[in-house]
């Protein structure tokens, strides 16, 4: 008996442990871990930008479309083209974040740039308004129709 709590005593003893190796693999876990959680983390934040960017970008271009539907009264005159695809005079504006008014041509990438069309479709008023939003690589069009007869 004397023998065999001598055996156990040694196995326990303080200078048993854990061996570098152990220890290296726990810590490659580690790092394993915290580097996945940082490169989600990051990929989470671009996809919040990108999603408050898209809904103002909509919010921003619905109000346009109310705008330009309270301003048309009769038959208005249809929009020149490539007032979508190029900035116009008297088509086109820009808005901060907050939907204020900022100069076109003094716009930053930080800003939306919004353009708009108008084509009549018929003698009874019916109107085509599209309205296009973008910003950096976010870009959101909205189109709508209004007859002559729902005003």
């Amino acid at each position: 008996m004397a023998m065999c709590s001598r055996e156990r005593h040694r196995r326990s003893s303080p200078t048993s442990g854990f061996s570098l190796v152990e220890v290296l693999i726990a810590l490659a876990i580690i790092v394993g871990v915290i580097t996945g959680t940082a490169q989600l983390s990051a990929m989470a934040i671009r996809t919040n930008l990108r999603a408050g960017t898209m809904t103002t970008s909509v919010i921003l271009a619905q109000d346009k479309l109310e705008e330009i539907f309270a301003d048309i009264a009769g038959n208005p005159a249809a929009s020149p083209p490539g007032t979508l695809d190029s900035t116009v005079s008297g088509w086109s504006d820009a808005a901060d974040a907050s939907g204020r008014a900022v100069d076109p041509s003094a716009a930053s990438d930080r800003d939306y740039v919004r353009r708009w069309a108008i084509e009549p479709l018929s003698s009874s008023g019916t109107v085509v308004v599209q309205v296009v939003v973008f910003r950096r690589d976010v870009r959101v069009a909205i189109v709508a129709a209004r007859s002559g007869q729902g005003r």
